[in-house]
């Protein structure tokens, strides 16, 4: 009888486990697993490997599904509790009804971001035309 075989990496690096039986031996007693979460110590190609040795074997079928995870930056969670530098100036402009374009960058960017990075807004504000300076 002639058959198809794949290269199969070794399996045994991950300590001295037998990642084939124990795949194996999960399966006897759930209808499926997820890999991910009942190997997360085990590096992904070795599990793979695992996997695809029982399924050249025909013992297993499998589907691969990809899992993203997704977190805020640290940015996104300033912003979402502070709010955007952008939403700053707007809050400013209607509590006073009209603020100078110099108190714009000193009320927002010092406050999120330090001295010396006050003048940011109001360039990129003034190229962008979004801006302008209105005389008292």
């Amino acid at each position: 009888m002639t058959g198809t075989r794949s290269l199969v990496v070794p399996v045994r690096p991950a300590g001295d486990r037998d990642l084939a039986q124990e795949i194996l031996t999960l399966l006897a007693t759930h209808p499926s697993l997820a890999t991910a979460e009942v190997f997360p110590q085990v590096p992904e190609r070795e599990v793979k490997a695992a996997i695809d040795k029982l399924a050249s074997r025909s013992m297993i079928a499998f589907d691969t599904h990809e899992k993203d995870s997704v977190f805020l930056t640290d940015e996104a969670a300033a912003i979402c509790e502070t709010g955007s530098h952008e939403y700053r100036v707007w809050e400013a402009v209607k509590r006073r009804g009209r603020l100078p374009i110099r108190e714009v960058p000193v009320r927002t960017y010092i406050e999120a971001y330090g001295e010396g990075n006050g003048d940011i807004g109001q360039v990129i504000g003034k190229s962008n035309n979004v801006v302008s300076e209105v005389a008292n």
